[in-house]
């Protein structure tokens, strides 16, 4: 069997979602007629090879594109969900059965349930379904998504009318609180979404409504906080599409770079698309047409002039107008939703909210298929330490502080002494906060789930980290002043002529109470970390102040 190329050019090529999601990886190859005169055998025989070779490459690409998400078939609990007298919404619940029970045993509450926002508006919630179970395990904690009206499982008139969409979402909440008792939630916006959420906080007071459940966190997943910023950022990348791969590919290259990368596409992917009830979508997912020998952007977009400016978010966080819960941005690297179209969300911070940034490497809108590990472990991570609550110092309270002027005096460590110190102190420090953590609120979450929660372990990591740092400090004094103890001033003004430092800082008691860790490159020295001695009753903080002052100044 021979096979040929066939090449696409720029007008035969179709750019809505679906044609581009039906390309698999050998699609463009067509059979030429055989030509030859060899004898059936040989006819059979290279036929056999060839469809065996053809089975192989489609094997390996069935694997790499189904890799992590497999699951597309989850299993839910499908709810109908009143809107009007004549209309309702699909409501999908997943639920981790097993770590509930597992909950139940241990007489443990099981954490507040997340609601998903699918993206769109028309695209049905059925590409988040692989996501839903991994949010859900190990600790039983709920799961909830809904069809819009107009796609998926939802009936009805569709309409991209964000009002309309707001009153659904409401509708959805209330059925939440009132018919299945959910007291408080967790929501996380994907896309349109994400504009619908900040839409009804900020504009239509969503949770100043009674009989609603109480917002714990929200996270905007690659959420463009303005459609004029999402379409030229939509631009600018298929402007750099078409010069990297050529006109004739650059739609394809556009989506498998900045949507979704895995071929084939996912089942879930493939058929949310088929299934949508209604279009246009908004930014990059409403298509592309080809004109005066270029692609754009389909005139006709969803949510056409919609925006909230940062100083909008930062009024309107000030003022409180939604509840003041954490907020997390997340994105893909290659997301075609770029850093400037998710600046505005940083007005949480501006406003003295909590606000935090995360970025998916190597991924694209679609992130959850494509590292779909990763993402569950970021969002759960989030979520824990949104519920274990304001962070609590592992290191041991008390009223007493260091501060220059106490007379704090120190030695220069070598290798050996730095290494054992360093060693010990992380073993101490990971046994003494595991063994603590059930006297916080909500931590017993981090330490069950395997998932290392950052307020918790990140001490113990820190010193440990240092110990493999000490490996490179000098192993014998090159002076006689490099192991005697002194003041700090002295101590900077005999400090080692080396690369790497380690200061051990003294008290009465404590012989190393403290070890600051410092490295000299092209002549200027910086603060590499600190650990402290878990069994020392002073806290640092002052004296490393202190250091940072010096070390600045003498740069």
């Amino acid at each position: 069997m021979v096979a040929a190329l066939v090449p696409i050019g720029p007008r035969q090529f179709q750019t809505d979602a679906c044609s581009l999601l039906k390309f698999g990886p050998l699609s463009h190859i067509q059979p030429k007629r055989w030509q030859g005169h060899c004898g059936p055998i040989a006819l059979c025989f290279v036929t056999f090879l060839a469809s065996r070779k053809l089975r192989q490459i489609h094997r390996r690409n069935a694997w790499r594109g189904s890799e992590g998400v497999a699951a597309t078939s989850a299993v839910f609990d499908l709810l109908d969900v009143p809107i009007n007298s004549s209309q309702q919404v699909k409501l999908k619940r997943f639920l981790d059965k097993d770590g509930l029970a597992k909950s139940l045993e241990r007489a443990l509450p099981s954490p507040p349930p997340i609601l998903l926002l699918h993206d769109g508006p028309g695209l049905p919630s059925k590409y988040l379904e692989p996501l839903a179970p991994r949010l859900c395990s190990p600790n039983g904690r709920s799961c909830y998504t809904y069809d819009q009206r107009g796609c998926g499982l939802s009936q009805g008139e569709g309409s991209a009318d964000l009002g309309t969409a707001v009153l659904d979402l409401l509708a959805v909440l209330r059925f939440l609180h009132c018919s299945l008792g959910e007291a408080e939630l967790h929501i996380l916006a994907h896309g349109f979404g994400g504009a619908l959420l900040m839409e009804a906080l900020a504009r239509h007071d969503l949770f100043s409504s009674p009989g609603l459940p109480k917002l714990r966190s929200f996270c905007l997943w690659s959420v463009a906080s303005s459609t004029q910023l999402a379409d030229q950022a939509a631009e600018e990348l298929m402007a750099a599409s078409a010069q990297s791969v050529g006109q004739a590919d650059a739609a394809r290259a556009f989506w498998f770079r900045h949507v979704c990368a895995l071929k084939p596409q996912p089942a879930c992917l493939t058929e949310a698309y088929q299934q949508s009830g209604f279009s246009p979508r908004w930014g990059a997912l409403r298509g592309w047409d080809w004109k005066s020998q270029r692609w754009e952007l389909r005139p006709e977009g969803a949510l056409d002039g919609w925006s909230v400016c940062r100083q909008e978010v930062v009024a309107c966080f000030r003022g409180a107008k939604p509840p003041r819960v954490p907020v997390l941005s997340l994105r893909g690297q290659h997301d075609f939703v770029t850093e400037a179209c998710v600046a505005a969300w940083r007005g949480v911070e501006d406003a003295g909210g909590d606000f935090s940034e995360s970025v998916l490497g190597g991924c694209g809108h679609h992130a959850h298929l494509e590292a779909p590990d990763t993402v569950a472990a970021t969002l759960r991570l989030w979520l824990l330490k949104v519920e274990d609550g304001p962070a609590t110092s592992s290191r041991t309270p008390s009223s007493t502080s260091w501060t220059p002027s106490s007379g704090v005096k120190g030695r220069w460590l070598l290798r050996e002494e730095a290494r054992q110190h360093l060693t010990s102190w992380a073993s101490k420090l990971c046994w003494a906060n595991a063994l603590a953590s059930n006297a916080t609120p909500g931590a017993w979450r981090s330490v069950g789930q395997g998932l290392p929660q950052r307020d918790i372990f990140a001490p113990s990591r820190t010193a440990r980290r240092l110990a493999v740092w000490a490996a490179d400090l000098p192993e014998r004094p090159k002076s006689s002043a490099d192991a005697e103890v002194m003041s700090l001033s002295e101590l900077w003004k005999n400090r080692p002529r080396c690369s790497r430092m380690a200061l051990a800082l003294q008290d009465d008691s404590f012989d190393a109470a403290a070890i600051v860790c410092l490295e000299r490159t092209n002549g200027d020295v910086t603060i590499v970390g600190m650990a402290q001695n878990p069994s020392a009753p002073h806290r640092c903080e002052g004296v490393l102040e202190h250091i940072e002052e010096t070390v600045q100044s003498s740069k």
